[in-house]
């Protein structure tokens, strides 16, 4: 144990007791007095700690407390008032504009369900409209030539 403990003095500090002036210190004696004093360090230092959290702690909840509360009455004071909320709101054309805007977008997005549902105008619209085409884009084409009684018999003639 002495080994790992460099800081354990061979005899005893200076004592006003005279018998306990040069008698050999025992090295676990002397390890558990040394443990005793870190571990009383670290609880004044815990102890510390929370005493200067505390504090911010209940301010925090105090402040938060205040801040929701001046919102909820700000809310209400503004709400309560018409003209407060006609001076900050939007003017009118905007409003109506906005309006007009999400008709056009609500009546563009069901005229592209529509396109992308028919089988002949889907390969077009999704070339436009995302710049590739998907899987079932070319669905018309997937017909062979060589399975159709006409093309197979041209294909005959020529071989002739």
């Amino acid at each position: 144990m002495s080994q790992r403990t460099s800081f354990i003095p061979d005899t005893e500090e200076k004592s006003d007791d005279p018998k306990k002036a040069n008698k050999k210190l025992d090295p676990q004696e002397a390890f558990v007095k040394e443990m005793r004093a870190r571990i009383d360090s670290y609880f004044i230092i815990a102890l510390r700690n929370i005493k200067d959290t505390v504090p911010k702690i209940v301010g925090h909840f105090l402040v938060k407390a205040v801040q929701d509360k001046l919102q909820y009455t700000l809310y209400n004071e503004i709400n309560k008032n018409d003209g407060i909320v006609k001076s900050v709101g939007e003017p009118p054309h905007i409003t109506a504009e906005r309006g007009t805007l999400q008709t056009v977008l609500t009546v563009l997005q069901k005229a592209k369900r529509v396109l992308t549902k028919d089988p002949d105008l889907a390969p077009q619209f999704n070339t436009h409209s995302t710049g590739s085409t998907s899987h079932h884009s070319h669905s018309h084409n997937h017909h062979s030539y060589s399975s159709s009684p006409q093309r197979s018999g041209r294909q005959e003639e020529s071989k002739q």
